[in-house]
């Protein structure tokens, strides 16, 4: 109660003597009660009393006092913060984990949304295989003008007349699209270009490749598109790609994962995250990797399709560490771009591990 409390049990009358304030209550409680009125009782002893009751005010506090408890919760507040933020890291990447090979109701839902919103020739033209080529094809013509004619005069003297029409038709379409259409587009393309022949494929590898290499030098783009299309189509294709990788030495892995995990680490740009605070991330999903690392300058493409290769053989359980890994340091910072989603998926087709799309 406001005023303090009573006991609601019998003969509670019998031991008020005993308390400290009145216990009990009743009809005849003015009369019977065991205690004057507090009011009465401070007259007694202060005959001077004005009869009020003043709020007592606690004296302020030493500023050593003051400065520590601020202190104290500030580093407590960071404290938390940081806790906070590791674990949202770790489920966000747990997520994505138990999406690998496992694309749901969502992904398909997002999947009908993107291919409604595209226009209706674009359209019919990715479900035909002479169409999904020349979407491919597309994605990796150059920005450059003078660039991207080398790479139209070899397409035209390597391609069938049929995949430059579709080529020449949707060029401005696609380009216009942005960046984050891109993977859509691919996943969109790839049940066409599995209706290839095995000869088909073969020009359409060989093509692809060219065009690539056409300015003698690959972008982090291209090498994605070439981890997501060739891997899954080589798979595809019986024949193509069968080949069983030798299980690579401790060594080799350890150099491998480091190289990969570095790999993500100087691509990702994240928000208010040093990439030493993002590598101790990835650190915490994975425990067979040097726990120095790399830069960028220390391994080249080569060197990462060697890695991918090599670690395409690790068994399951280090693929699942490996990815989470990666995982850690896309989500960081709690946002993925349209390029970390494309490199997160080009390793995991690489390692045999297909990831759908994110679902944001």
């Amino acid at each position: 109660v406001k005023n303090g409390s009573v006991l609601d049990i019998p003969g509670s009358a019998e031991i008020s003597h005993s308390l400290f304030s009145q216990g009990f209550t009743s009809s005849l409680t003015a009369f019977f009660a065991t205690h004057p009125p507090l009011k009465k009782r401070i007259k007694r002893i202060l005959p001077g009393w004005d009869g009020q009751f003043k709020t007592a005010i606690a004296p302020p506090p030493a500023p050593e006092r003051v400065n520590k408890e601020v202190e104290t919760k500030e580093r407590m507040s960071r404290a938390q913060a940081g806790m906070m933020a590791a674990g949202a890291a770790i489920l966000s990447s747990e997520k994505v984990m138990t999406e690998v090979g496992r694309p749901t109701e969502k992904h398909l839902a997002g999947a009908r949304t993107f291919l409604n919103k595209l226009p209706e020739d674009l359209k019919n033209t990715i479900h035909s295989p002479y169409g999904a080529q020349a979407i491919i094809f597309i994605l990796v013509l150059d920005r450059d003008k003078n660039e991207r004619a080398k790479q139209l005069d070899y397409l035209g003297s390597a391609a069938k007349p049929g995949i430059m029409r579709e080529v020449s038709q949707h060029y401005r379409s696609i380009k216009d699209l942005g960046t984050d259409r891109r993977l859509p587009l691919i996943d969109l393309a790839l049940p066409a270009l599995r209706q290839l022949s095995i000869s088909q494929y073969h020009d359409f590898r060989k093509i692809l490749t060219g065009l690539i290499t056409a300015d003698k030098k690959v972008s982090f783009f291209e090498w994605t598109l070439q981890k997501l299309v060739i891997h899954h189509l080589d798979n595809a294709f019986a024949g193509t790609n069968n080949r069983k990788h030798k299980e690579p030495t401790i060594k080799r892995a350890k150099e491998a994962g480091t190289i990969m995990v570095s790999l993500f680490v100087n691509t990702m740009k994240q928000k208010a995250l040093t990439r030493r605070e993002v590598f101790a991330e990835a650190l915490k999903e994975i425990s067979w990797i040097d726990e120095e690392l790399l830069e960028s300058s220390d391994f080249s493409l080569t060197d990462l399709d060697a890695a991918l290769v090599d670690l395409s053989a690790l068994k399951p359980r280090y693929k699942k560490m490996l990815l989470k890994a990666c995982a850690a340091v896309v989500m960081a910072d709690k946002q993925v771009t349209p390029r970390e989603t494309e490199l997160l998926r080009a390793v995991s087709a690489g390692l045999d591990c297909p990831m759908p799309p994110i679902i944001r």
